[in-house]
C-alpha cells in the first residue's frame, strides 16, 4: 500500500521492444529472455514518502528510451547534488547484468530503501555497485568469475556508476565485461583506463568495499551474523580502526604464535639438554677410567723417558770419570816422557866426559909417572873404592824390603779376590733370579688390578649406599612432616566438629558404597602451593566449606546425608561439585591484562585439590576471578577499579578489596578489609608424594641389604689380596738384595784384580839385582887391587907422576859413577813410560766404550721425549721432579702404574668420543638455549610494546565509542546491551563480547546461538553494525536483508533507528535492501523507497503511466 502523493520514477529500459526478463526462477529457463514485448517487466520505482506534517512533493519524470538516460541522470545529479556526500553514488546503470537488460537507478543522497520480492534483482544492484567500483567477486560471496555476472545469453554487459565529487567533476566509471575471455575493460569519464586507476579514484573518495561496516552484501550478512567473537573483533578492527590496528593485531598473533613455537622449541631443547647431560653422567665413570688410564700411560711414558735420561746421565758420569782417568794417565805419561829425555842426555854427556878423562889420563900417564903423584892418585882411588863398596849393598837391601812388601800385598789381594769369588759362587745365579722377580711382578700387577677393581666396586657400592641412606633419611623426614600435617588437620576437625570426624572415619571404610568417590572434607584434601597465601584462600571461602564433604552426583549426596542425618542423627555438611568442566571457568579479566597493574596470579592457581573441589571453588566462590598482587598503592587501586570494571574482588599483600558497582549510576565503590591469619589450612599434604616416598624407602632398604652383602665379600677378598701382595713384595726385596750383593762383590773383585795387576806389573828380578850388586862390588874390588898394585908401583915412582895420575883417575871415576847412576835411572824411566802408555791405552778404551753407550742412550732418550734436553721443556722438568732419581725405583714405579692402567682398561675410545661429542652438543645446546631465551625476551618486549600501542586505542574505542553507541541503540529499543573487549593471554583469543538483555526477567547474557533467537541475533548484529557505522567515515553504506528473521516489533524498532540515524545531518548515503516493509512505518524526508517490480503480468514499459497508476 503506497501513500498518496507524487512519485519520482526511474524505469528500466529495453533494447528495441524487448524488456528486461525476470529471475531464472520465474522464467523456468536459466536466463532465457521472452520474445514478446510485454512478457516480463522489471521496474525500479523510487517513492519520496512525505512525513506526517508538511509533505514534500517531488517532480515525476519518465524516460522512454535509452538515449534519454544520460540526460535524466544529469538532471537528477544536478537536482540533488547539494545533498550528496563526497564519493556518494549519484547514478547507477546496469546493462545485460544478471537479471537486468538495462536499468538506471538514481539514489537519494541519504537513506535508500530498496524493496522487492525475492528474486526480483535487489541483490543484483549490490553486485553492480561492488563490481562497478573495482571490487573483486569474492567480496560478494556468490560467483567467482566476472562472466558469471553477465546476463545469460549475452556476450557483453556493463555497469556504469557516477560518483559525486564535491571538489570537481563527477567521475563516471564504466566496467564492460565479456563472456568470451572472462575479461573486463574500464573507462573513466569516457576514457579507457586500467583497473588500478579506477581503484585509485575510488580509494581517494574513501570508498572501502572490503569494509563490512560500509558494504555488507546479502550472503555476507549471514556470514557476519555467524561470526564468532574472535572474527568479530578482527572485522571490527578492519571497520573502525586504521590499517595499523588490524595489522598490529595480526602481527601480535603471529608474534605470539611464533613465541609459543619458540617456547616449545626452547622446552624441547632444554629437555634434550637435560637428556644429553643425563647420558653423559652415565658415561662419566667410564670416561674417568679412560682418562685415568691415559694419565697413567702418560706418566709411564714420562717415567720411561726419565729412566732413559737417568741411564744416560749415569753412563755420562762413567764417561766423564773414564775421561778424567785418561787425562790423568796422559798427564803422567807426559811427565814420564819429560823426565826420561834429560836422563838420556845427561848420561851421554857423562859418557863423553869419561872418554875425555880417559884420554887425558892416557895422555898424561907419562907425565904423571912421577911416583908421588901416582901414589897420591892411587891412594885416593883406593879410598874411593872402599866408599863405593857400601852403596850397592845399601841399595840392594832397600830393594829387598820393597820386594817383600809387594809380595805381601799380592798375597793379600789374591786372598781377598778368592774370598769374594767364593761368596759370589754361593749366591743364586742371575738367570734364575730375574724370572722369579718378573713372575712376582706379574702376580703383583694382577693383585693390584684386582684390588683396584675391588676398590672401584667398593667405592661405587659405598656411594650408592650413601645415596640410598640419604634417600631414606630425606623420605622419612618428609613423611613425618606430611603425617604431622594430616594429623594436625584431622585433629582440628575432631576438636571443632566431632560429627564430621566420625563421618571421615566411616567414609574411609565405606567408600565402595558410592557410585563415584566422595571426597573427604576440603580441609583434609586441599593443599596450598605457597603457604603464604593460605589466609587469602580462607578469606575467600565460607567457614563451613572447610568441613564439607564433596559429592560428584546427587545420588551419592543424598545417600551420604541419609546415612548420617537420618540413620545416625549426626549433622554433617556435604556439597555437590558442578558438572561444568574446569576448563570452562575463565576469568572475566585475563591475568595477562592484570599483570600491568602488579597482579601476579589468580587465587585458583595456588590450590592443589581434586578436580571436583576446584570446580566447586570456581562455581560458588569464583576463585578463578580473584586476582592476587603484591603491595598496591592507592593510585594503583583506583586505576584498577577505573580501567578493569570486570574485576570484582582482589587481594594485595595485606588486604582484600571488594568492588561494587551501583545499579543506578555508572559508578563503582570499593570496600577493603584486613586478612586474618589462616586457621584451617595451616599446612599442606601431597598424598601422591607420600606414596612415592614410602615406595622409595622400601626399595632403598632392599638395595641396602644387597649392598652390605656385596661389600663384605669384597672386603674379605681385598684383605686376602693385600696379604699376598705384602708377601710377594718381601720376597721381591730379598731377591733384589741378592742382586745388589752380586753387583757389589763383582765390583770389589774388579777393583782388587786391578790393584793386583798393578802390583804384579811393578815387580823386579832380585837375583839380577844381587848379581848386579856383586858385579859392582867385584869391579870395585878389582879396581882396588889394581890400585894397590899401582900404588905399590907408583910409590916407587915420582911423587909428581903419582899425584897427576891420581887426579885424573879421580875425575874419571866420578864420571863413571854418574854414568852408572844415570843408566839405572834411564832404565826405571823407560819402565815407567811403558806402564804409563799402557794405562793411557786402557783408559782410552774405557772412555770410547762409555761414550758410545752414552750416545746410544742419548739418541733413545731424545727420540722418546722429543726434546734435545729436558731442561728446555719446563713441563718435562716439572714432571721429572715428581719421580724417583734412580733406575730401580723408576722401574718399580712403572710396574705399579702399568698395573693400575690395566685395571682401567675396558672403556672403548668410541665411548670417550661419544662423551666428547655429546659434551660439544651440550655446549651448543646451552648456547642455543641462551640465544633462544634472549630471543624470547626480545620478542616478549616487542610483543609488550606492540600490545601497548595496539590495545590502548582499541580498548578506548570499544569502551568509549562502540559500547556507548551500542548501549544507546538498545536503550532506544527498550532493551539493554553492552560491548566489551575480552582479553586473553593468547592474542588470537581476544574477542568482542556482546551482551544483551531483551526481557526484564532475564540477566544480561552473552550473545550466542544457544541463548538468543535468530531474530534477536539479527537485531543485535544490526545494532552493532550501526554502532560501528557511526564511527567509520565513508560516502555510502550498503546492507542487504539485515531484517531477515526479526519479529515485527524488533524490525520496526530497528527501522526507526536506521531512519533516525540516516536522517541526521552529515550522515553517509545509505542503501538498505529488504524483501518487505512493515505497514505504518515512520519515514522522513531523507528516506527514499525504491520498489523493484518484476513479473510476467506487468504493464509493458512504454505503456506504463504514473498518472494511470495513481488514479
Amino acid at each position: 500500500r503506497l501513500l498518496a502523493g507524487k512519485y519520482h520514477h526511474t524505469s528500466t529500459h529495453g533494447s528495441g521492444d524487448r524488456l528486461t526478463t525476470g529471475t531464472t526462477k520465474r522464467s523456468g529457463n536459466l536466463g532465457m529472455s521472452s520474445k514478446s514485448s510485454d512478457a516480463r517487466v522489471a521496474m525500479v520505482e523510487r517513492t519520496n514518502l512525505p512525513r506526517v506534517a508538511g509533505r514534500k512533493r517531488g517532480r515525476a519524470e519518465t524516460n522512454h528510451d535509452a538515449a534519454a538516460l544520460p540526460k535524466a541522470a544529469k538532471t537528477t545529479v544536478k537536482a540533488e547534488s547539494g545533498g550528496y556526500a563526497h564519493g556518494a553514488i549519484c547514478r547507477l546503470r546496469l546493462h545485460n547484468f544478471l537479471t537486468f537488460d538495462d536499468v538506471i537507478l538514481t539514489p537519494n543522497p541519504q537513506l535508500n530503501v530498496i524493496v522487492g520480492p525475492n528474486g526480483t534483482g535487489k541483490s543484483s544492484i549490490v553486485c553492480a555497485m561492488c563490481l562497478g567500483l573495482g571490487g573483486h567477486p569474492k567480496l560478494l560471496g556468490r560467483a567467482k568469475e566476472i562472466k558469471d555476472f553477465i546476463k545469460h545469453g549475452k556476450d557483453i554487459g556493463f555497469v556504469e556508476i557516477t560518483l559525486h565529487n564535491g571538489r570537481g567533476r563527477d567521475p563516471i566509471i564504466r566496467r564492460t565485461m565479456k563472456t568470451l575471455d572472462n575479461s573486463s575493460t574500464w573507462t573513466l569519464n569516457g576514457k579507457q583506463v586500467l583497473q588500478r586507476e579506477v581503484i585509485k579514484t575510488v580509494q581517494e573518495m574513501n570508498v572501502q568495499l572490503d569494509n563490512r561496516c560500509q558494504f555488507l552484501p546479502q550472503d555476507m550478512v549471514v556470514e557476519f551474523a555467524k561470526m564468532n567473537s574472535y572474527q568479530l573483533l578482527e572485522e571490527t578492527e578492519k571497520a573502525i580502526g586504521d590499517k595499523d590496528m588490524y595489522e598490529s593485531h595480526m602481527k601480535l598473533k603471529a608474534l605470539k604464535s611464533g613465541s609459543q613455537e619458540e617456547q616449545r622449541k626452547l622446552v624441547s631443547r632444554e629437555q634434550e639438554l637435560v637428556e644429553e647431560q643425563r647420558k653423559n653422567r652415565l658415561l662419566e665413570r667410564d670416561v674417568e677410567r679412560f682418562r685415568n688410564r691415559q694419565e697413567y700411560m702418560k706418566t709411564i711414558r714420562q717415567l720411561k723417558m726419565k729412566k732413559l735420561w737417568v741411564e744416560y746421565e749415569n753412563c755420562r758420569s762413567e764417561f766423564q770419570s773414564a775421561k778424567e782417568k785418561r787425562k790423568e794417565a796422559e798427564r803422567k805419561l807426559r811427565a814420564v816422557k819429560h823426565s826420561y829425555h834429560p836422563i838420556l842426555t845427561k848420561r851421554k854427556e857423562q859418557e863423553e866426559a869419561v872418554a875425555r878423562f880417559k884420554a887425558a889420563e892416557q895422555e898424561k900417564a907419562t907425565e904423571f909417572r912421577q911416583k908421588e903423584r901416582q901414589v897420591t892418585a892411587k891412594v885416593a882411588e883406593l879410598t874411593s873404592l872402599e866408599d863405593e863398596l857400601d852403596s850397592p849393598r845399601q841399595e840392594l837391601e832397600s830393594r829387598k824390603r820393597e820386594e817383600h812388601t809387594r809380595r805381601k800385598n799380592v798375597e793379600r789381594l789374591r786372598k781377598e779376590i778368592q774370598s769374594y769369588k767364593s761368596e759370589l759362587e754361593k749366591l743364586e745365579p742371575p738367570e734364575t733370579i730375574q724370572p722369579r722377580i718378573a713372575e712376582k711382578n706379574a702376580r703383583m700387577r694382577e693383585i693390584q688390578r684386582e684390588i683396584g677393581k675391588i676398590g672401584t666396586e667398593q667405592q661405587s657400592l659405598h656411594m650408592e649406599r650413601q645415596q640410598h641412606d640419604d634417600q631414606i633419611r630425606r623420605a622419612d623426614d618428609e613423611l613425618r612432616q606430611m603425617q604431622d600435617i594430616r594429623n594436625q588437620r584431622l585433629q582440628l576437625i575432631r576438636n571443632r566438629d566431632p560429627g564430621t570426624y566420625q563421618a571421615v572415619m566411616w567414609l574411609r571404610d565405606n567408600q565402595h558404597r558410592f557410585k563415584q568417590p566422595i571426597l573427604e572434607p576440603i580441609a583434609l584434601v586441599v593443599n596450598i602451593r605457597d603457604q603464604r597465601y593460605a589466609p587469602l584462600i580462607e578469606a575467600s571461602l565460607r567457614g563451613k566449606d572447610f568441613f564439607s564433604f564433596v559429592a560428584q552426583n546427587r545420588e551419592d549426596q543424598d545417600a551420604f546425608l541419609a546415612e548420617f542425618k537420618t540413620r545416625r542423627n549426626v549433622k554433617v555438611n556435604i556439597v555437590r561439585a558442578p558438572p561444568k568442566p574446569l576448563s570452562d571457568y575463565q576469568p572475566e579479566v585475563p591475568l595477562e591484562l592484570l599483570r600491568q597493574y602488579g597482579f601476579e596470579r589468580m587465587l585458583i592457581d595456588l590450590i592443589e585439590a581434586p578436580d571436583p573441589i576446584l570446580r566447586y571453588f570456581c562455581q560458588y566462590h569464583g576463585l578463578h576471578t580473584i586476582a592476587i598482587a603484591g603491595d598496591l598503592s592507592p593510585p594503583q587501586i583506583e586505576r584498577v577499579i577505573r580501567e578493569q570494571r570486570g574485576l570484582r574482588r582482589f587481594f594485595s599483600s595485606k588486604s582484600q578489596y571488594m568492588v561494587t558497582k551501583s545499579r543506578y549510576a555508572d559508578k563503582s565503590s570499593v570496600r577493603n578489609s584486613d586478612i586474618r591469619p589462616a586457621q584451617a589450612l595451616v599446612a599442606s599434604v601431597d598424598s601422591q608424594r607420600k606414596a612415592e616416598l614410602e615406595r622409595e624407602i622400601r626399595e632403598a632398604q632392599q638395595s641396602l641389604a644387597v649392598f652390605d652383602s656385596q661389600y663384605q665379600k669384597l672386603e674379605t677378598r681385598d684383605k686376602e689380596l693385600r696379604q699376598e701382595d705384602n708377601r710377594l713384595r718381601q720376597e721381591k726385596n730379598d731377591l733384589r738384595k741378592i742382586t745388589d750383593n752380586r753387583r757389589k762383590l763383582q765390583s770389589n773383585i774388579t777393583t782388587r784384580e786391578t790393584k793386583l795387576e798393578q802390583q804384579l806389573n811393578s815387580s823386579f828380578d832380585l837375583r839380577a839385582e844381587e848379581e848386579r850388586c856383586e858385579q859392582a862390588v867385584e869391579k870395585i874390588q878389582r879396581k882396588r887391587v889394581q890400585c894397590i898394585e899401582n900404588l905399590h908401583k907408583l910409590l916407587e915412582e915420582c911423587v909428581t907422576t903419582k899425584i897427576r895420575k891420581v887426579h885424573l883417575g879421580l875425575l874419571r871415576r866420578g864420571s863413571e859413577m854418574r854414568v852408572g847412576f844415570l843408566l839405572n835411572q834411564s832404565r826405571q824411566a823407560k819402565t815407567a813410560l811403558e806402564n804409563a802408555e799402557q794405562e793411557v791405552s786402557i783408559h782410552k778404551s774405557q772412555e770410547a766404550s762409555c761414550k758410545a753407550t752414552a750416545q746410544q742412550l742419548l739418541r733413545k732418550a731424545k727420540d722418546e721425549s722429543g726434546v734435545e734436553d729436558p731442561k728446555d721443556d719446563p713441563a718435562l722438568i716439572s714432571a721429572f721432579q715428581n719421580y724417583p732419581g734412580d733406575v730401580d725405583s723408576l722401574e718399580e714405579r712403572i710396574h705399579e702404574l702399568q698395573a693400575q692402567a690395566e685395571m682401567c682398561m675396558g672403556t672403548d675410545e668410541s665411548v670417550v668420543a661419544e662423551f666428547e661429542q655429546r659434551n660439544a652438543r651440550i655446549e651448543a645446546l646451552q648456547e642455543e638455549t641462551e640465544q633462544m631465551r634472549s630471543a624470547l625476551d626480545n620478542q616478549g618486549r616487542q610483543i609488550e610494546e606492540l600490545k601497548e600501542r595496539w590495545l590502548a586505542p582499541l580498548q578506548k574505542l570499544i569502551d568509549e565509542v562502540v559500547n556507548e553507541r551500542f548501549q544507546e541503540s538498545f536503550r532506544h529499543m527498550g532493551c539493554i546491551g553492552e560491548v566489551a573487549l575480552q582479553q586473553n593471554e593468547d592474542f588470537s583469543k581476544y574477542a568482542i563480547q556482546i551482551k544483551v538483555k531483551f526481557r526484564d526477567s532475564e540477566e544480561l547474557q552473552v550473545l550466542d546461538a544457544q541463548r538468543q533467537s535468530g531474530g534477536e541475533r539479527s537485531v543485535s548484529t544490526m545494532l552493532y553494525l550501526m554502532a560501528l557505522q557511526g564511527i567509520t567515515s565513508c560516502p555510502f553504506r550498503v546492507v542487504d536483508e539485515i531484517n531477515q528473521g526479526m519479529d515485527p516489533v524488533n524490525e520496526r524498532r530497528v527501522f526507526d533507528l536506521i531512519v533516525k540515524t540516516a536522517s541526521q545531518q552529515g550522515t553517509a548515503q545509505y542503501f538498505l535492501l529488504t524483501p518487505k516493509l512493515l505497514q505504518n512505518l515512520s519515514y522522513s524526508e531523507a528516506v527514499t523507497v525504491h520498489v523493484v517490480h518484476n513479473g510476467q503480468e506487468m504493464v509493458p514499459f512504454r505503456d506504463w503511466k504514473m498518472t494511470s497508476f495513481l488514479g
